[in-house]
């Protein structure tokens, strides 16, 4: 109906205009080029708003390579009611070419939604959502773009082992390798680029990097004297914390993971009110993939080592306290939906301070689901928890449940904006053994924090962060408050394409 009466609208001479203009784009010179420009311009002149002819000056200005026009005139064509998926689609691959991810996603979405059949629209959408790190998602455009067109096939599985060279998962992509006749094939020329620039990435695979630094505040309200806590204290400090994750080994569907974590915490404050605190920690634990339900299952190991030094819990308060934790979990993390994530944890953590002769021991068991919204723009989560925990030499038993609502969005621009909440309620049936505690001990903790994140480039981001949490007592009668801003810089070594 609308290209009906835009047909109408426009005079003839325009009409042979626009198709002299599309049957020029169809050769391959840069004469053709020329006349297709000049062409559609004229058709443009006559009709401004015509789709097809913003669309075919739009790809113009692409083979010409000047996306940033090429941008504004599909913009204006994918505006119209009337506007062809093939708009959207051109429309989401310029984003991509430039690099935003939002806007990208949301015009391939719209692509697909007129014509799901349009193989090469799931492809880019898969591209994206690759580079979004939405592994589900790209996955289940990629099975859509092979079943409408089969000849992507060897481009898909191209980008899949490049991703594996990315990942450490040498094996794996040796295998798809061996699978495929690249030469043979249409889109053999981009495959193979596209692999031999990740093979030039391969040798710094799998190893990321986290540096922050921040500013906190705490501020301990006592609302009795108590000797164990000391007094009431309030103290800003510095938090600077780094992170290296490497994986030495995959096969594609098997990886071995490992991390190294190293903290400290520095207090301006004399040390009987406040405390400084550093921290080493080493994780390791391999990692399966399966195909059905998009199985992922983990086996964590983690080993901590603290050192405390000032505070209320050093007597006297040049003393230093070491603490060493031992821990292990299971991780099963499956989607029957891509959709609808859900991730199951089970963990045992054991915990010692050495010179305060103190050792506790915790189980925790976890369920979260999460939800996708808005074309996986949009991502909420939803957890409940629950700990036992059982402490040896301050003769108390522990047992808490926590509920937590994690919200993640992307933004215009590539911002990526994340919201979380967290309520912990614990609760100590048996605290006797603790000093002037006649009754159990009843504590309720509140976190909220928001973050945001942009992206320097492919392998770097940044994100800036603010943390509250207030943690209240009953027997211990404090209010204990904690602001946190904090500045997060990451790197991810290994090129994107």
């Amino acid at each position: 109906m609308w290209a009906l009466l835009l047909l109408l609208a426009c005079p003839p001479s325009a009409q042979l205009k626009l198709a002299d203009g599309v049957e020029a784009l169809r050769e391959d010179d840069e004469a053709a080029l020329d006349r297709a420009e000049a062409a559609l311009n004229a058709a443009l002149e006559a009709c401004p708003d015509h789709p097809q002819a913003l669309h075919g000056a739009a790809l113009v200005q692409i083979r010409r390579g000047a996306l940033p026009e090429a941008e504004r005139l599909l913009r204006r064509a994918a505006a119209k009611p009337e506007a062809a998926a093939r708009v959207h689609r051109d429309l989401g691959e310029v984003f991509l070419a430039r690099g935003n991810l939002f806007w990208a996603m949301r015009a391939l979405n719209a692509a697909v939604q007129r014509d799901p059949q349009d193989g090469r629209a799931q492809y880019l959408l898969g591209v994206a959502l690759t580079r979004a790190k939405d592994k589900a998602g790209a996955a289940a455009a990629f099975e859509a773009a092979i079943a409408q067109a089969p000849g992507l096939a060897p481009l898909i599985e191209a980008r899949r082992a490049a991703e594996a060279l990315r990942g450490g998962a040498i094996l794996d992509a040796r295998d798809r390798l061996e699978a495929l006749d690249i030469d043979a094939l249409p889109s053999g020329l981009r495959a193979r680029e596209y692999l031999e620039a990740a093979w030039r990435a391969s040798g710094r695979v799998g190893l990321s990097a986290v540096l922050s630094a921040g500013v906190q505040h705490d501020n301990n309200a006592l609302q009795v004297a108590d000797p164990e806590a000391g007094r009431g204290a309030s103290s800003w400090g510095g938090l600077i914390r780094g992170q290296v994750s490497y994986a030495p080994f995959s096969t594609g569907r098997l990886t071995l993971a490992s991390r190294l974590d190293l903290s400290r915490t520095h207090h301006l404050k004399e040390a009987v009110s406040a405390y400084n605190y550093s921290a080493v920690g080493v994780g390791l634990g391999p990692q399966l993939d399966l195909a059905a339900w998009r199985q992922q299952i983990a086996l964590r190991y983690r080993f901590h080592l603290g050192f405390l030094d000032g505070g209320p819990l050093t007597r006297p308060p040049q003393a230093h306290v070491f603490s060493e934790s031992h821990g292990g979990a299971l991780e099963w993390r499956f989607s029957i939906d891509p959709d609808w994530p859900t991730l199951a944890r089970v963990g045992v953590h054991a915990r010692r301070f050495v010179e305060l002769r103190r050792d506790h021991l915790a189980i925790e068991g976890s369920l979260s689901q999460g939800a996708f919204f808005l074309e996986r723009q949009l991502k909420l989560q939803l957890t409940l928890a629950g700990r036992d925990e059982d402490a040896t030499g301050r003769g108390y038993d522990l047992y808490g449940v926590e509920e937590r609502l994690e919200v993640s969005a992307r933004l215009p621009l590539d911002l990526q904006l994340y919201l979380a909440a967290r309520l912990e309620q614990r609760r100590h049936p048996d605290s006797g053994g603790y000093a002037g505690w006649e009754v159990g001990r009843e504590d309720d903790r509140l976190t909220l924090q928001g973050a945001l994140s942009y992206p320097l480039s492919d392998a770097w981001g940044l994100s800036l962060a603010y943390r509250w949490g207030d943690r209240a007592s009953t027997v211990a009668r404090f209010d204990h408050e904690r602001r946190l801003l904090s500045l997060t810089l990451t790197a991810q070594l290994g090129d994107r394409s």
